[in-house]
């Protein structure tokens, strides 16, 4: 594999949205403020660099725009931008006025590596807005060019273009004049060396209102520069509608406006800028509280926005929509004529950083990356209330509609159960029946511990839960007996038929029960024991009569609990049962404890839960096993890093090597893909998160008797340390 730690090998690309101390009227000065911006993010890393709208010459000029003194220095200003991104790797997306012989357009250029690529004219302006009364709208110049009066490489003249394909070189849109550039709305710039990186350019109209359809953009990235003056809370509109925008196009969105550096004659300017991809916000830097009030430099020193876009995570997302129109196919036998119409085409090679030359210092992932991803949605927390209250009017719908049974619920002092348990009491809660409609059982075994059994009497005690207990140790030793089990005969030999015994009982003794009490066996096992096979099929944990469980991770479990206990929603006695519980080993208890004392531990066995549950979480979107261990590494390999734990987090902080993770994510994708049998045939139970659930009946569908060698041959590449 090429460079691991590289965002680039991973499918992700390095934007940068730039607010540059600019002096209104001072072209040649704003171009030096461009270049030391562009120049720094080039230095992280970064494959784009945006500008605001008119950032050449300043936004706040007003008439001066008809100057023609202003727009000389404004072309000589452009030209020195582009002498100076020869030796840069971003793209420039640059705001600057241009003129045709009969109108003046507030444009974005776009400069690479000494190359003037393309100028895209702002098409409409809001009525009565800053720029209507200087500008015209740039709708009426699809597919021309305006002059360019410094000389330029035209593209028949780039030698990378020699390296092209013939296919490739014919889809070029413009063969230039070296005193032209190419000029239109939607022009369409694709890298040729970057899978998945292309760019559109749109404006905000007045105050961030844009004036693009962004459902029909074929890009992954739209760059939407705006010059507006800022009022009290200006900044929410246009980062609502890009958030809006970015979920309809399924892809990202920069933006970014002009700053505090602006004329203040009468109107007020703070900077403002941020990245959203697929409705989720990745950075912000603006002048509202959630930004910190950076919109309001004290020094002339540039604002730079960071954000690395999923471009194999905007893909995906497009690839699982239908109808959704692949950008890939723009320009390509069979693209619809009026989607390439809108959108012609501006190839260029991009020349992909190389991070490990720049420095560890530039490695880190800039976008948010929760180590729980099942307990946010598009970067907000899921409200555990909504969690609790959805699991039990589930479980209230299932009784209603078979004639209100009793329910039946085992009772080990382990995390599941009690979740199960808190599900029950609420749906009775709810219902306005009594709590003792709840059938509670501890059913302990060979191994179950003081511990988790006094845990479980605490528990229903302080729930007002009855609780009776059946010892299956009697049943169990007769059916090790009937078998010619070793251990009915004295020896310790704690084999899977040993365990399966034990699970077996408990779940006859509950279903017997059940029949013979009117009830229904309420399941327990969550969605992360559904993912790795996690549980003892047909006859074990595996069966029930409903599982309220089912979409819910132990992870998630774990935060609902820590939320039950900080809002003492069930009592002080509860909460002091629920810390105990949370503060024990995760274990089936199926084996005795050791001679040291230890008892059996799932996560020994079959890895981390809250690992696991991270790797069940993207492997559930699409990606790669290299990526997902990638984005575990970023995730996981510093506990002292406070960004990705959640607010007010109290649990345990633990990290994980590259080598580690790349462990337990090969069990985890063995083990995922040889258990499905077990999925395919589980019982009813709802989903609960956006993460999605693995029921048969669900949004998550695969055969029963598929191999994971594809994936484990990707896992193979991922480095040891």
């Amino acid at each position: 594999m090429k460079d691991f730690y590289s965002l680039y090998t991973h499918g992700f690309a390095r934007i940068a949205a730039v607010s540059p101390a600019v002096t209104p009227g001072k072209p040649l000065a704003n171009a030096n403020s461009i270049i030391l911006a562009a120049q720094r993010a080039s230095a992280q890393g970064a494959v784009l660099a945006a500008f605001p709208a008119l950032a050449v010459s300043g936004a706040s000029l007003e008439d001066l725009y008809f100057q023609d003194a202003l727009l000389e220095q404004s072309y000589r200003a452009l030209e020195q931008i582009r002498l100076a991104s020869q030796d840069l790797t971003p793209m420039l997306v640059v705001g600057v006025p241009l003129r045709s012989s009969q109108a003046l357009y507030s444009c974005a250029v776009v400069i690479h590596r000494g190359y003037v690529l393309g100028a895209v004219p702002q098409q409409a302006f809001s009525a009565g807005s800053y720029g209507s009364r200087y500008f015209a709208p740039g709708a009426s110049l699809a597919r021309q060019s305006l002059e360019y009066p410094y000389p330029t490489i035209p593209y028949d003249d780039a030698d990378w273009l020699e390296d092209l394909p013939a296919a490739e070189s014919a889809r070029l849109v413009y063969q230039l004049d070296k005193d032209s550039i190419p000029c239109s709305p939607g022009l369409y710039f694709s890298a040729t060396d970057l899978p998945g990186f292309s760019f559109t350019i749109d404006f905000a109209g007045n105050n961030g209102a844009n004036s693009t359809a962004a459902e029909s953009d074929p890009a992954a990235l739209t760059v939407r520069l705006d010059a507006s003056p800022a009022v009290a809370g200006s900044w929410r509109q246009p980062q609502q509608a890009a958030l809006v925008d970015s979920a309809r196009s399924r892809g990202a969105i920069l933006y970014v406006n002009a700053g505090a550096w602006e004329s203040s004659t009468s109107a007020a300017w703070a900077s403002s800028a941020f990245i959203v991809e697929n409705g989720s916000l990745l950075a912000n830097s603006g002048f509202g509280a959630e930004a910190g009030g950076a919109g309001f430099p004290t020094a002339s020193e540039p604002i730079i926005t960071y954000a690395d876009i999923d471009l194999d995570g905007i893909a995906l997302a497009r690839r699982s929509a239908p109808g959704f129109t692949d950008a890939a196919s723009v320009g390509a036998p069979g693209m619809p004529a009026a989607l390439a119409a809108d959108y012609p085409e501006i190839p260029f090679q991009l020349g992909v950083p190389d991070m490990a030359e720049l420095g560890e210092s530039v490695q880190d992932l800039r976008r948010p990356l929760p180590r729980f991803p099942f307990q946010e949605d598009h970067g907000h927390p899921i409200d555990p209330e909504e969690v609790l209250n959805l699991q039990a009017s589930a479980l209230q719908t299932r009784l209603r509609a078979i004639g209100q049974p009793k329910i039946v619920l085992g009772v080990s002092g382990g995390l599941d159960s009690t979740q199960a348990l808190l599900v029950a009491v609420t749906a009775c809660d709810r219902a306005g029946i009594s709590r003792e409609n709840i059938l509670a059982f501890t059913l302990p075994g060979f191994a179950t511990s003081q511990g988790t059994k006094s845990n479980a009497y605490a528990l229903c005690q302080a729930l007002g839960v009855p609780l009776e207990e059946i010892d299956i140790k009697p049943a169990g030793m007769q059916i090790l007996s009937d078998l010619g089990h070793p251990y009915a005969h004295g020896e310790p030999v704690y084999d899977v038929t040993f365990e399966n015994v034990q699970a077996g009982l408990r779940a006859d003794y509950l279903f017997r029960i059940a029949g013979q009490r009117g009830g229904i066996v309420l399941g327990t096992g969550d969605l992360s024991e559904s993912s790795l096979g996690w549980a003892t099929f047909g006859v074990g944990d595996h069966i029930c009569h409903y599982n309220v469980n089912a979409g819910l991770p132990k992870t998630s479990m774990q935060g609902l609990i820590r939320w039950v206990i900080a809002t003492s929603r069930f009592g002080e006695e509860a909460n002091a049962a629920l810390q105990a519980i949370l503060d024990t080993e995760i274990s089936p208890e199926l084996v005795p404890a050791d001679a040291q004392g230890a008892m059996q531990s799932t996560q020994q066995q079959i890895g981390p839960y809250e690992l696991q549950d991270f790797h069940l979480y993207w492997l559930m979107r699409g990606y790669k096993p290299a990526k997902i261990a990638f984005l575990a590494y970023h995730a996981w390999h510093d506990a002292t890093r406070e960004a990705g734990w959640p607010q007010g987090y109290t649990g345990a902080r633990h990290e994980y090597s590259i080598g580690e993770i790349k462990h337990w994510l090969g069990i985890f994708v063995r083990r995922f893909f040889s258990q499905q049998f077990k999925r395919s045939t589980s019982p009813n139970g709802p989903e609960i998160l956006p993460g999605g659930s693995l029921g048969p009946l669900g949004a998550w569908r695969m055969p029963s008797d598929i191999s994971s060698e594809a994936w484990l041959a990707d896992l193979a590449e991922v480095p040891e340390e």
